[in-house]
């Protein structure tokens, strides 16, 4: 995915799929996915997929809102057989670890010095020397995928001593590379989510250890850092006529509160129902020019999961996916403060990165960001078994 396109997160998955079936202790892993069933939290996913039946009624291409539906279902069961795979094998745990930090290291690595040094190979990455597409752009989608590995990557350099410790933190650095090199502000607005939360959460927790809190402070201020530079890179551009935002255009880009605006309003009218999931831009006038630009009101989608899900599902579509979002956050929070097992601020960290990122980044129901997600949490919860 990072080296060549989205499609291989959907034969990444099927590979895994595959693995699965083959695994020698299939039959092990297949009793602890079925166990999953009496979690409170699959209970939960349960209620989400029920609530989302009602905008079947309203949209306007039934067969594409079911078919989505569907296949987020089947996403989520794949994350669920990994995770179950994995968390009874530890030689495969290892195994997956270590595969992680150095496909990283090196793959990342390498996607870094293409943006920074290298930015001609590119196109033959891509299998087509007559692209034109300059890497900052054509990376724009990996940089959301490896800004998820960050907190995993940072937490395994924290426990390792040995050369994985340095290959994560490699792997890390690389990654923070490809976000801000590809411009990628919606990640980064999503990794400063993290490091806010991460730290506060550490700091309570370990408010004696005098080495965490030297450490928490250099991500603040890291954070800190990457909000100035988020306000300085939006400086000098123009406006267009008229506009009236809800927040200054240095933190939200103008065009994207004119999207939220104008989907607010066309959703109104379906507000219990939802007008069906993934089809907020087959509505009539989302291909609508926006006044003196060539940006339309609704392009694919609004750049913001909340938006996009309370408006195709309706109501109780996006309540019941937000209190299970907040529930399993809260697991985590809680896993963490009653062990202080570090791992767990890893998946809080992927969580808000996902979720934080999500407010103003790519359709919820993509299926490769979806996938990188579920795949991304799916091992982590996994491997933060061994601290």
């Amino acid at each position: 995915m990072v080296l060549m396109g989205r499609a291989l997160v959907g034969i990444f998955a099927g590979v895994v799929a595959l693995c699965f079936l083959l695994f020698q202790n299939r039959s092990i892993a297949m009793a602890r996915f079925l166990g999953l069933r009496k979690s409170v939290l699959v209970l939960l996913c349960a209620l989400v997929f029920l609530a989302w039946l009602p905008q079947l009624l309203n949209s306007v291409d039934v067969w594409k809102s079911l078919t989505t539906v569907v296949r987020t279902g089947l996403m989520i069961i794949l994350a669920a057989m990994i995770f179950s795979a994995l968390e009874g094998d530890y030689s495969l745990r290892r195994i997956v670890e270590k595969t992680l930090v150095r496909g990283s290291a090196v793959i990342c690595g390498g996607v870094a010095l293409v943006l920074l040094f290298f930015p001609d190979v590119y196109p033959y990455l891509r299998f087509d020397p007559e692209l034109t597409i300059p890497p900052a752009r054509g990376y724009k989608a990996a940089a959301a995928v490896v800004a998820l590995l960050i907190p995993l990557l940072c937490w395994i350099a924290w426990k390792s001593g040995d050369s994985n410790r340095w290959l994560a933190l490699l792997a890390s650095v690389a990654c923070m590379i490809i976000v801000t090199e590809t411009n990628n502000r919606a990640s980064i607005a999503g990794l400063i989510g993290a490091v806010l939360v991460v730290s506060v959460l550490a700091a309570l927790r370990f408010r004696n250890n005098i080495r965490v809190l030297w450490i928490l402070g250099l991500a603040v201020l890291m954070a800190g850092s990457l909000v100035f530079w988020v306000i300085l890179s939006r400086q000098g551009g123009t406006l267009p006529s008229g506009f009236e935002g809800f927040i200054s255009p240095l933190m939200i880009d103008w065009h994207r509160q004119v999207v939220w605006q104008a989907v607010l309003e066309t959703s109104a009218d379906f507000r219990w129902t939802g007008i069906g999931v993934n089809t907020i831009d087959l509505l009539p006038g989302s291909d609508a020019l926006i006044a003196n630009t060539s940006a339309s009101y609704t392009p694919n989608h609004p750049h913001n999961w909340m938006l996009e899900v309370g408006a195709e599902t309706g109501v109780f579509g996006f309540l019941t996916l937000f209190l299970t979002v907040a529930v399993f956050l809260s697991r985590f929070v809680t896993e963490f403060w009653r062990t202080g097992n570090v791992g767990m601020l890893a998946i809080v960290g992927v969580w808000i990165v996902y979720w934080g990122s999500g407010l103003f980044n790519f359709s919820y129901w993509s299926a490769w960001w979806q996938a990188s997600f579920y795949l991304a949490a799916a091992i982590g919860l996994a491997l933060v078994r061994d601290r």
